[in-house]
C-alpha cells in the first residue's frame, strides 16, 4: 500500500528568477552531477528528478497534480518555477504543496545573471525564436 503523499518525506528544490537567468540549465546541470557545486552546497543525494513540465511554458496548468504524482518518499525534485505558480490565486502551487507535504523539505532558489547578460540572452532567445520575438520584445522589455 502507498503511503499518503502527506507523509512523504520529499525535497522539493524550486529555481525561480528572470527569464534568461538560466534556470533550466542549471536545473539540467545539477541533476545529472551530485558534485556539481550548487549540488554540493544543497547536499543533494539521489535520487533526484527533473519535474519535466515546470520546463514547459504550456505545463503551468498541471504542474501541481504533476508533481504530485512525481513525488515518491526520499526523492528530491527540481522544479523550475515561475511568477504566475505564485502570484495566480487559483494556483498558489508552492504553498499548496507545502501545506499538503508538511514532512518534505521546501528550498526556494533565486537564480540570477547580470543584467546586461539577461538583455543578451532575451535577444538571442528572441531571434532563436521568431514565433516568438513580438512577445519577448514586448513582455519583457
Amino acid at each position: 500500500m502507498s503511503r499518503p503523499i502527506s507523509e512523504m518525506n520529499a525535497r522539493l528544490v524550486w529555481f525561480f528568477g528572470p527569464s534568461c537567468a538560466g534556470k533550466a540549465t542549471l536545473i539540467r546541470e545539477v541533476a545529472a552531477d551530485l558534485t556539481h557545486p550548487l549540488s554540493t552546497h544543497l547536499a543533494l543525494e539521489a535520487p533526484i528528478k527533473v519535474c519535466a513540465v515546470s520546463l514547459d511554458v504550456d505545463g503551468r496548468s498541471v504542474l501541481g497534480q504533476t508533481i504530485r504524482d512525481q513525488l515518491r518518499p526520499g526523492l528530491t525534485l527540481l522544479i523550475k518555477g515561475q511568477s504566475s505558480d505564485i502570484s495566480s490565486p487559483e494556483r498558489r502551487v508552492p504553498l499548496r504543496l507545502a501545506a499538503d507535504l508538511p514532512g518534505s523539505q521546501h528550498d526556494v532558489l533565486v537564480v540570477w545573471a547580470d543584467p546586461a547578460e539577461l538583455d543578451r540572452r532575451a535577444l538571442v532567445r528572441a531571434d532563436e525564436r521568431p514565433s516568438e520575438r513580438d512577445y519577448w520584445l514586448q513582455h519583457h522589455w
